[in-house]
């Protein structure tokens, strides 16, 4: 192991590098959508992806808040090989190993906002997808908050994913205007 002007040497050979963010794009929305959905990422140069996502509010009552795979083709995965887990203030609110989506937060409510950080990966193999997404959400079921979430989940198949991307949205509404997402490569 050397560490000199020319960098980081093990052997006489060259280590080091990735971890490098790159910033793709960033959106906020002037009016509510059905879904915030990222497509055409192929994973080629890159080991996963970033999204930081704030403001982010059901555009009317109480929701759910979910992610799902998209492929090649930019349409959703929605066969049952998903996995989630969501622990919210220390406590599992929920786990499942068969669901047709990525649960990541059970009960937001509309006039509150919440601020989300997920990274998610292919792994090396081509058949599973993992997330992670740290939520800090402003509501419970008083009205009152912070109250600090981490979802965690895979989709896994037996074949190579022919991966596109990734989409968010609620179950049953819209996700409220002012929401902005930020997308980032992580090398």
């Amino acid at each position: 192991l050397k560490i000199d002007a020319s960098g980081l040497t093990i052997n006489g050979a060259a280590v080091g590098g990735g971890g490098a963010m790159e910033f793709f794009s960033k959106t906020t929305f002037s009016a509510a959508v059905s879904s915030v959905n990222f497509t055409g990422l192929a994973m080629t140069g890159y080991s996963q992806f970033r999204i930081i996502a704030s403001d982010i509010a059901p555009a009317s009552s109480q929701d759910m808040f979910k992610a799902r795979v998209l492929n090649s083709s930019n349409v959703a995965i929605t066969t049952t090989k998903y996995g989630s887990k969501v622990v919210k203030d220390g406590t599992l609110q929920f786990s499942s190993n068969s669901r047709g989506d990525f649960l990541l937060l059970g009960d937001t409510y509309s006039g509150y906002k919440t601020v989300m950080t997920a990274d998610y990966s292919l792994t090396p193999d081509g058949k599973s997808v993992f997330l992670i997404a740290d939520l800090d959400d402003r509501a419970n079921t008083a009205g009152t908050g912070p109250r600090q979430v981490r979802a965690s989940g895979s989709y896994t198949a037996t074949t190579t994913i022919s991966f596109g991307g990734i989409s968010f949205y609620m179950n049953s509404g819209n996700i409220a205007a002012g929401s902005t997402f930020t997308l980032y490569g992580i090398k």
